[in-house]
């Protein structure tokens, strides 16, 4: 069965490896990421141990460490990195079904729960994007961390006991968001292992001499005793949540209390609850964004919350009869906690991939019970194989269908803004996509519906500028960035765009050096003065005001800071400004050719491309849409 398992995981995802990488997220990870580029290396190790990275609002170590290894071992080709995925995924299948066939002995049952991790759709978005890495090996780790415990409980050991509490520690290094597995522990003691002494209540049904499914003998203990037990597992979840809310403080990612109200992020978690479970049982029209409604209806919230409730209850008065339902139950709702919107960090609503771990619960809930109803059916060994065969081929038809729209950048947010409504992220993404992609026409269209959803709204106006200055349309783009400052001060990509143009224009009508001064001091500010690019800019606008020994100084604390963070593509046009400073020159960005839109109208003059962040030139790799992914 194992093979069986791992053969069809394979083969539904077999056409991952023909995936490219895409603009959205995976430059952070892999192909712009010069700490992941070159590969395993004493300064990278250190470096993914110790650093908190410029755009990514996670500590996670163990995951840089393996995109270095795919990087070391296969370089920038994306097959082989997707490759990896495909066989964690695998590998996760495996473990699923080992697991649940050594709690329960039900090989049927274990094999169609890990059939249903193998192959839903759900899990595509997991599996098919390079920078989901963080989701499967986690749950690697997660799931060698509950077989440890399970080793640990048949047969206690501080060997075992340690081992699990090791797995753990390293899944949280590879995601926080197994913060939850003590709660998992916890449900594990209640069932299958039945270690939980639970008191008569009339809220249960009876026992109904339910026993033990495991064939080792495990005696029972009160929750206190269980609880003392998982102490050092807490304190590990604790010190990851705090690691990565620091992080995410850091790095600016740490959405307000007031950003989103209180009442609205409760609404948003009701109903999201429902949709991941109409998705289970509906899997279409998923996308890779889901924007963050704001509100929603009152209606919808009370029949979300009713349905909820209402299963909750049902759960719980089945909890002595029929264990599976509440295990299940409140496996799928504690392991959404961390990101189901209850801290918002981010626009998004809800994501496919956060479905990975939580729904190995409803599957567990689904086949538990499917097998108890048909128990007593006559035609039951005959039926019930033939009934999970048709639905684990209906969800290898609708994940390998799925996997296709991963082509590329294009195909994917082209089909997520078709099945989502609203989708002012989609549309911004897909514009920024399709602008590197030399398809003007298209991007303007998508930028438009973008600012039409999403009035006043300065990431918006902020990806336009880049992408007009891309065009050479640099007046436009200057009005964007006011717009984008006008709606947030504290726009570091905005002030950094500014203080290049204002100082480094080779048209005098364009350049201001105490205004490009102003903007380059604040990005520098908001950064820590440790963005080497925004440094230079710094410098580029003393020269520009004739400080010429002060903008020197400036680049060579610029070429520090790039040789420290291992950007050695820069120290060449660091070299150059340091050269022209010496001499008591501004730096000029050269004028190159003008470039036409695709509706036949030439934009005016622009630059040759610098290093700022989202600009492209005529001939250069397309620059990826700069955002930050949960």
């Amino acid at each position: 069965m194992c093979w069986v398992l791992a053969f069809s995981t394979l083969a539904a995802f077999s056409q991952a490896i023909w995936l490219n990488f895409l603009n959205y997220d995976d430059h952070l990870y892999v192909f712009l990421n010069p700490r992941v580029m070159t590969g395993l290396s004493w300064e990278n190790t250190v470096w993914a141990f110790t650093a908190l990275h410029a755009d990514v609002s996670y500590w996670h170590p163990l995951t840089w460490l393996s995109h270095q290894l795919d990087c070391e071992l296969f370089g920038l080709r994306p097959g082989p990195h997707h490759l990896t995925n495909v066989v964690l995924h695998t590998a996760n299948t495996v473990l699923v079904f080992l697991l649940w066939t050594r709690l329960s002995g039900r090989t049927g049952a274990s094999a169609m729960v890990a059939a249903l991790f193998a192959l839903h759709p759900l899990h595509v978005e997991s599996v098919a994007w390079v920078s989901e890495r963080k989701d499967v090996l986690s749950t690697c780790l997660a799931l060698l961390a509950l077989h440890g415990y399970v080793s640990y409980v048949c047969r206690p050991s501080r060997g075992r006991y340690l081992a699990a509490l090791i797995l753990f520690a390293l899944g949280l290094m590879a995601k926080p968001m197994v913060v939850t597995l003590p709660f998992v522990l916890l449900l594990l003691d209640f069932w299958p292992l039945r270690r939980l002494a639970i008191p008569p209540s009339p809220l249960l049904s009876p026992r109904n001499g339910a026993q033990n499914v495991t064939n080792e003998t495990v005696p029972q203990a009160p929750l206190q005793m269980l609880l003392k037990e998982k102490l050092p597992f807490f304190a590990l979840s604790l010190a990851s949540c705090v690691v990565t809310f620091i992080a995410q403080k850091a790095v600016g990612t740490v959405a307000s209390l007031q950003s989103i109200p209180l009442a609205n992020r409760l609404d948003n978690v009701l109903v999201s609850y429902c949709l991941y479970l109409k998705k289970l049982f509906l899997p279409l029209d998923l996308g890779v964004i889901y924007t963050h409604p704001l509100e929603h209806p009152l209606w919808r919230m009370a029949v979300c919350g009713l349905i909820l409730g209402g299963v909750t209850f049902l759960c719980l008065r089945l909890a002595r009869s029929k264990p599976y339902l509440a295990f299940g139950w409140f496996w799928f709702l504690g392991t959404l906690v961390p990101v189901i919107g209850l801290v918002q960090v981010g626009g998004q609503s809800m994501a496919d991939r956060y479905s990975y771990f939580p729904l190995v619960g409803v599957f567990v809930m689904a086949c538990w019970g499917a097998s108890d109803l048909t128990k007593s059916w006559r035609w039951r060994e005959v039926a019930a194989p033939a009934v999970s065969i048709g639905v684990a081929s209906l969800c290898f038809i609708a994940t390998s269908s799925q996997l296709r729209h991963w082509q590329d950048s294009i195909s994917l947010l082209s089909h997520t803004v078709r099945v989502t409504s609203r989708n002012w992220h989609g549309h911004c993404i897909l514009a920024t996509a399709l602008n590197n992609a030399g398809r003007f026409r298209e991007a303007d269209r998508h930028f438009a519906a973008a600012l039409k959803i999403s009035r006043g709204n300065s990431l918006v106006h902020e990806q336009i500028a880049g992408c007009l200055l891309a065009r050479g349309s640099v007046r436009r783009a200057l009005a964007h960035c006011d717009e984008v400052l006008r709606l947030d001060p504290n726009s570091v990509k905005a002030h950094a765009l500014k203080a290049r143009v204002l100082a480094t224009d080779p048209r005098m009508d364009l350049r201001s050096g105490r205004e490009a001064l102003f903007h380059a001091e604040r990005a520098c500010a908001l950064t820590g003065h440790r963005h080497p690019e925004y440094l230079i800019t710094l410098a580029d606008a003393q020269a520009e005001l004739n400080e010429f020994k002060a903008a020197a100084n400036r680049a060579l604390l610029a070429m520090t800071v790039a040789k420290n963070a291992k950007r050695g593509d820069l120290l060449n046009s660091f070299e150059e400004r340091l050269t022209l400073y010496k001499s008591g020159r501004p730096y000029r960005l050269p004028l190159i050719a003008r470039v036409n839109t695709d509706d036949g109208s030439p934009s005016e003059a622009t630059p040759s491309p610098s290093t700022e962040p989202g600009r492209v030139s005529a001939g250069a790799p397309p620059r990826p849409y700069e955002t930050q992914l949960q």
